[in-house]
């Protein structure tokens, strides 16, 4: 008589001892160095650049290279939207914590990269230093409609679109208006030398001289609807990026780099 061999495959189930310590265990880590859980003994992946529970919009990486902002404007469940600053080399959040779960519409790196413009619900642009992770000082009552925000630069001036009245332009030290121009605008950028603005909105884009004041230039473009718009590095040229209408639906452009 054939006897027949039946493999058998058996799951043990185990715990671990538990505690009511769940201090992570400093001697464990993952492979870039992080320390794990309790009783973990691994890590696929890693936790630097984890942001809030929120869809990330927005990035805005600093001058100098080290630092990057994310920000996030989309709902997730009940958490909402916030601000996050990550050290480049290490992917690590550099707080400060009163930035996440905020309102902030806009933001813009100081050409020095020590400071991040940002434009909260509450309508000020407040500017905050990234070192020292503090607000140093505020532009009260700007707006509450932001949909741009861009420092010039020579870092003397910040421009604030928004898209319900105008295009303003503040003095970024001392917080004083120099010039608005009545323009509803959702993406705007400083010429290389600081010397002219250009604001776009729909299809139409408008240029202005920084010192007179006066109307350069008003063009339209093909776009159903415009997302960005940055100054060519020799300031003769716009790259401009938005939603074009196509016989075969609807297509968005590429941005290109600013170098």
């Amino acid at each position: 008589m054939k006897s027949t061999i039946v493999p058998i495959l058996i799951f043990v189930a185990f715990s671990c001892p538990t505690s009511a310590d769940d201090t992570p265990d400093a001697s464990l880590t993952d492979l870039h160095g992080d320390p794990l859980p309790k009783h973990a003994i691994g890590r696929l992946g890693t936790v630097r650049f984890l942001t809030q529970e929120a869809t990330v919009s927005n990035l805005a990486w600093s001058l100098d290279g080290w630092h990057l902002a994310s920000l996030a404007t989309v709902f997730i469940g009940a958490v909402d939207p916030g601000l996050q600053i990550w050290d480049v080399k290490t992917g690590r959040d550099l707080g400060p914590s009163s930035l996440v779960h905020r309102k902030i519409h806009a933001m813009a790196w100081s050409p020095d990269s020590r400071l991040l413009a940002i434009s909260p619900e509450s309508g000020d642009v407040e500017f905050w230093d990234v070192a020292r992770r503090e607000c140093v000082r505020t532009i009260s009552g700007v707006g509450a409609s932001f949909e741009g925000l861009c420092w010039s630069p020579d870092g003397k001036r910040i421009a604030v679109a928004d898209k319900d009245e105008a295009v303003t332009i503040f003095d970024a030290s001392s917080g004083a208006k120099e010039r608005s121009f009545r323009f509803a605008a959702n993406c705007l950028d400083f010429s290389r030398d600081s010397k002219r603005i250009v604001a776009g909105s729909g299809r139409r884009f408008w240029i202005w001289d920084l010192q007179t004041g006066k109307q350069l230039q008003k063009f339209k473009v093909k776009h159903k609807t415009t997302f960005y718009v940055r100054f060519a590095p020799d300031d003769q040229s716009l790259v401009v990026t938005g939603e074009l209408t196509l016989p075969t639906g609807s297509a968005r452009s590429v941005a290109v780099s600013r170098d």
